[in-house]
């Protein structure tokens, strides 16, 4: 397998070939050229055969590019069933799990479940993303009222809603009020 790979070079390969690459090269007693032939740190070559560790989804996801290096490295040390967790969670919001969101999911690994995965996420994305419109902060008496045990998306979009709702409501509002005020011109 060695040999098939020295034909390709070392930089070309995806990170998935490259962690087989020095992983074999580990386990042929070949640990030394890692640093001397390829150039590859020792610290580099033990985080890629790492990489080994995850399961094939975020493998996938590092190899397309949609997981970056430093992240994957964190998530290698969770079992398999929390790294399923984590690409469940993280694939329906289409954003990179940055290496500060990953060194926190890794701090909790062993006891993780999807909410605390997706509060994560979210509460760092939201943090740092600038959309149009304002961001309001409620008073948490208020949040423990209307939003107990519901997640951020869940929250979103009940607020999404109600204020879809109050939308209609107020147009009905101004429209009478328009009314109210040609009728009482006319008289």
């Amino acid at each position: 397998m060695i040999d098939s790979l020295l034909t390709m070079s070392v930089n070309d390969m995806l990170p998935s070939q490259r962690a087989r690459f020095i992983d074999q090269l580990f386990k042929s007693g070949k640990r030394d050229r890692v640093e001397t032939e390829y150039g590859i740190s020792m610290r580099s070559a033990l985080r890629y055969r790492r990489m080994l560790r995850l399961i094939p989804e975020l493998s996938s996801m590092l190899d397309t590019n949609r997981l970056p290096f430093l992240s994957a490295y964190d998530l290698t040390f969770l079992d398999s069933c929390e790294q399923s967790m984590v690409y469940e969670t993280l694939t329906p919001f289409k954003i990179q799990l940055k290496p500060a969101y990953a060194r926190e999911i890794r701090k909790l690994a062993g006891r993780l479940n999807p909410k605390m995965i997706e509060d994560i996420i979210l509460s760092e994305e939201m943090k740092n993303t600038h959309r149009e419109g304002t961001s309001i902060m409620l008073p948490l008496d208020i949040c423990n009222l209307f939003f107990r045990a519901m997640s951020q998306s869940e929250i979103i979009s009940k607020v999404q809603r109600v204020m879809k709702e109050w939308n209609k409501s107020h147009e009905v509002e101004e429209r009478l009020m328009l009314i109210n005020r040609l009728l009482y011109a006319y008289i």
